[in-house]
């Protein structure tokens, strides 16, 4: 009797360790399985209520014993992820005019989308970087009062006209590859830099909270900030929107990128008198071939990579902030939010 006690005990426990195995592995590398009541950081609690809530507690269910549900929990949103997480796109990078990009090329890329006061639409107005599972990194002259009615944040994009975004590797005819379909986060907050001066577009930078804790993906993922700044002259350097192909064009539908030099902060100085061009806390760039950026392009990222093979990673070196002139005048220099500047404002303004 007593083996038998024995060998019950040891049988339940191997069960249960099979089943919290299962259950584990429901998880992403950045979760852990836990109590719902373990996870306050899950989403924001005034906003998401009722089928919402269901839906996104089924999403992350990993098991449960006797009515107790465990929920996938993620990191909390006060964090940056590290370079194994962030900054993992594709291998290699394969606007104004610019190319197409490969589909969930930047799968940190996110489109700020805003109601439409006359059509009660939502329309994209302003780009910006996904930084963690809860953050969106942008301009501050996307979130400032003059730019009102942003409602939510689009990740996972590439063609707004297809829903999944699918390519055809071997022609037209031939079977497509899918992307999962686009998603779409509500804002809770958002918080621009204190010191925005929206006259001379100083200080131009912005976080927005999202209202859900993002799952990561092979389509979302955040890119990674460094704390340092990064002599950007020998890079490569890229940006991608969906702004206007052209001044007199509407927004792009399809996701492009091109690439940009850093140019001379001199050229800045002149051309922007007016508006004090600070080097220090700005970047000066301007297009490859008269490719750049256009309306539409702005709070989204300057990007670069740091590293090589498996260490590499793309990071944030800047933010879209403004520019000169028509569009296609590819004398006027692009203004970009130098980002390591503002790391320390970043991670204090994070919450869990």
């Amino acid at each position: 009797m007593f083996f038998d006690l024995k060998l019950n005990t040891f049988l339940l426990i191997l069960f249960l360790a099979l089943v919290h195995s299962v259950y584990v592995d429901l998880c992403r590398n950045d979760e852990i399985c836990t109590k719902l009541a373990r996870c306050p950081h899950l989403f924001d609690k005034t906003s998401v209520k009722g089928a919402a809530k269901r839906k996104l507690l089924l999403e992350r269910n990993c098991g449960g014993i006797r009515n107790i549900s465990y929920i996938c929990c993620p990191n909390k949103g006060n964090t940056l992820p590290n370079t194994n997480v962030c900054g993992q796109g594709p291998s290699t990078y394969r606007i104004m005019d610019g190319k197409e990009a490969d589909l969930n090329g930047y799968p940190w890329l996110a489109m700020l989308l805003y109601k439409d006061p006359l059509s009660q639409t939502l329309i994209p107005m302003c780009g910006g970087s996904l930084i963690n599972n809860r953050y969106v990194l942008t301009a501050a002259h996307c979130v400032s009062p003059v730019q009102t009615g942003l409602v939510s944040v689009r990740l996972g994009e590439h063609d707004t006209k297809k829903n999944p975004d699918c390519v055809y590797l071997n022609g037209v005819g031939s079977k497509p590859l899918c992307a999962p379909e686009h998603l779409e986060v509500g804002v809770e907050k958002t918080i621009p830099h204190p010191d925005y001066d929206q006259y001379k577009f100083k200080n131009d930078i912005a976080l927005v909270r999202l209202q859900v804790s993002v799952r990561f993906t092979d389509e979302i993922t955040p890119i990674c900030l460094v704390p340092y700044h990064v002599f950007l002259g020998d890079r490569n350097l890229l940006v991608a929107g969906w702004g206007h192909m052209n001044v007199n064009d509407g927004s792009s539908t399809i996701l492009r990128d091109t690439m940009v030099q850093l140019t001379s902060p001199d050229i800045c100085l002149e051309k922007y008198l007016h508006l004090t061009f600070t080097p220090k806390s700005q970047i000066c760039v301007g297009g490859s071939n008269n490719n750049r950026t256009c309306q539409g392009d702005s709070g989204g990222p300057l990007m670069s990579t740091i590293g090589r093979g498996y260490e590499e990673f793309a990071f944030a070196a800047g933010i879209i902030s403004f520019s000169g002139g028509p569009c296609a005048q590819s004398e006027w220099p692009v203004v970009l939010t130098r980002v390591a500047t503002f790391y320390q404002w970043i991670l204090y303004n994070l919450e869990a």
